[in-house]
């Protein structure tokens, strides 16, 4: 009887570290996941403020040229 509880014994050892392998291969496809998904935020990020700024500075010429041409008087303070 001693050899069937041993034999079980082995047997669930050897499952709680498959397990265990399996639960750290997952936890590491996880970290890489939420890596790649924060760098892929980053990037975004940086697109978004790039174009912000593309388009802020399209804007500042564009009055410029409309305060040159006289399309605006007195520099848009006439708004009240």
């Amino acid at each position: 009887m001693a050899l069937g509880a041993y034999t079980q014994v082995e047997f669930m050892g050897e499952q709680q570290r498959k397990t265990q392998g399996e639960l750290e291969m997952r936890e590491k496809q996880v970290q890489e996941l939420q890596r790649a998904r924060n760098e892929m935020y980053e990037k975004l990020m940086e697109a978004e403020n790039s174009k912000g700024r593309h388009d802020e500075a399209r804007l500042h010429k564009e009055l410029a040229q409309l305060q040159v041409s006289g399309g605006l008087s007195g520099g848009g303070a006439a708004c009240a």
